[in-house]
This record gives C-alpha cells, sequence and structure tokens, in this order.
C-alpha cells in the first residue's frame, strides 16, 4: 500500500464520520461540556469555568463526567 493509498483511506473514514451532522453535534457538544464543567484551567487558578460560574455547583467525587449525567 503506498502513501497516496493510505492517506486516501484515512481521509475515507475520517469522512464518513463527520459526514453524520448529529454525530459531529454529539462530539462538540461532548467536548463544550468537558472545557466548561471537567477540564481545570491554568489561567483560572486550576478551576473551571463552571466553578467561577456557577458557585452552587458543587462536586462530591473525583468522576464529575457522572455526577453531571445524574445531575442532567
Amino acid at each position: 500500500m503506498g502513501l497516496q493509498e493510505l492517506g486516501d483511506e484515512r481521509s475515507f473514514n475520517f469522512r464518513g464520520f463527520h459526514g453524520n451532522i448529529k454525530s459531529a453535534n454529539a462530539i462538540i457538544k461532548g467536548f463544550e461540556i468537558y472545557y466548561n464543567f471537567i477540564k481545570k484551567h491554568e489561567a483560572l487558578k486550576g478551576k473551571t469555568p463552571s466553578e467561577l460560574a456557577i458557585t452552587s455547583l458543587k462536586f462530591q467525587t473525583a468522576n464529575r463526567w457522572l455526577e453531571l449525567i445524574n445531575k442532567s
């Protein structure tokens, strides 16, 4: 398999995955939740944007994904 064939195969796989608008929206929404609720930001002194914006939102465990799902 040549380099060109490998590139064609890879772009075909990605095109098939991103061609579905529902899956693309789900991935973007998941990243948005991760960025705002899970990922700690250095510029925010190790806090998440949600910790600064929603002071009443407290996490009890380290598994923030599961807590967010249970709270929704």
